[in-house]
């Protein structure tokens, strides 16, 4: 499994075990919702908003990321309080939450009321992460041996002048 899909699957599973109904990929579903077949309140829309990759060696990359989650009530059937207990309960599962071989811990950086939405309330909330991905490190062909260790040798040559004494070795 990709990096990027073992981190989305995390997520959302993480994010089914709260009173969230539905989550899925962005996809502009909210403002859709007239012709978008009709889901489940509350749900949460998954989008990665930027995603800036260094290659680290050999293939591995990590990546900076910014995801934001879409968080939709329907406004006519949840009261205000309610919203915020569940943004709550939301926070209270994400932040801090990491897989160390994939991602780095979550944390809230952003949050957002979008009210531009008719009988539907929505909330905006930014976590940054850093997503580390084997992908290309898998398809050069490197292979990871298991309890394996690596051997150095370091020859020190001392027998030429160094001329910067707090180099020399002693």
């Amino acid at each position: 499994m990709n990096a990027k899909t073992a981190f989305y699957t995390s997520l959302k599973n993480r994010i089914l075990t709260t009173s969230v109904k539905h989550c899925l990929l962005f996809n502009n579903q909210i403002d859709e919702i007239a012709s978008e077949n009709t889901f489940p309140f509350p749900a949460v829309f998954v989008e990665f908003t930027s995603l800036d990759w260094l290659v680290k060696s050999r293939g591995i990359q990590k990546g900076d990321a910014i995801v934001r989650l879409h968080v939709a009530f329907n406004s006519l059937k949840t009261e205000e309080l309610e919203i915020l207990e569940l943004l709550a309960e939301i926070h209270a599962k994400l932040q801090g939450f990491s897989d160390s071989d994939v991602y780095s811990q979550l944390n809230r950086v952003y949050e957002l009321q979008d009210t531009n939405h008719d009988q539907i309330q929505v909330w905006q909330i930014d976590y940054s992460t850093t997503i580390t991905d084997l992908g290309g490190y898998a398809l050069a062909g490197y292979t990871e041996i298991a309890g394996g260790t690596l051997g150095l040798d370091l020859i020190i040559d001392d027998t030429k002048e160094i001329s910067k004494p707090w180099l020399k070795h002693e």
